[in-house]
């Protein structure tokens, strides 16, 4: 059986933002303006969400443009904009969880990489993501038109395709004019788990072992300006 929880915030985008073709979305009335500004802290950083580094430090995370942090992670309506200065990290809301049948699915703007091929995307099957035991999927694209699946549990990575190029890839290059947008999915249906990329399936595994039920977020490398205009999981 199916289980889902999204935060307020979660929420806001899913009304705002999701496509109408989304299979077997539930009508959400979206909040007012005024609780969703409330679903920021006093600094613009979206309330209640968590980041986790690969190195395990803890970052300074703030909303304003300019300051002497390692993470910029504001509300910007729709959705989220990310400045990674320095960590790689994953970025999830503890009441994001979803379990079963499900399609779990990120829209995100990546902005001008230069020439650093770092990856971005969307992580799902979250469990133990603040302590030593942390497992999550993760299925990430880069600049350069390519794809990644991996698995983390603990300090150790499992890669379950390594990076892929493939059409369904829009790459950031000349003819983006300032943003290469992609929507990555991880669907569960059955034994069946499906990896799409702007609606083309591009991967798809029975590997009973791969996470899916628990937190679902987002994964950004260093260097990286990303908008996450939504992040959402529906049955």
């Amino acid at each position: 059986m199916m289980s889902l929880r999204i935060p307020l915030v979660a929420l806001f985008l899913f009304a705002a933002c999701a496509s109408p073709e989304s299979p077997g979305d539930a009508p959400v009335e979206a909040p007012t303006q005024e609780s969703a500004d409330a679903a920021a802290t006093a600094d613009g950083v979206p309330a209640g969400w968590l980041v986790r580094t690969d190195d395990g430090s803890a970052p300074s995370v703030a909303a304003a443009e300019g300051t002497d942090v390692d993470i910029r992670f504001a509300v910007m309506e729709p959705g989220f904009h990310i400045n990674m200065y320095r960590p790689r990290a994953i970025f999830w809301h503890p009441d994001s969880t979803a379990s079963g049948d499900y399609r779990a699915a990120a829209t995100m703007h990546l902005f001008d990489p230069g020439q650093r091929r770092e990856a971005y995307g969307l992580i799902v099957g979250g469990s133990g993501l603040d302590g030593p035991d942390q497992e999550y999927l993760y299925f990430l694209v880069r600049r350069t038109g390519e794809f990644l699946i991996k698995v983390r549990r603990g300090s150790e990575t499992e890669t379950i395709v390594d990076w892929t190029a493939h059409d369904a890839v829009v790459p950031y290059n000349d003819e983006t004019e300032g943003t290469a947008t992609n929507t990555l999915e991880v669907e569960t249906m059955g034994d069946m788990i499906h990896f799409r990329i702007n609606g083309a399936d591009v991967h798809a595994s029975t590997d009973g072992s791969l996470p899916t039920d628990g937190h679902f977020g987002f994964r950004l490398n260093h260097g990286l300006e990303v908008h996450v205009e939504t992040i959402t999981a529906s049955v």
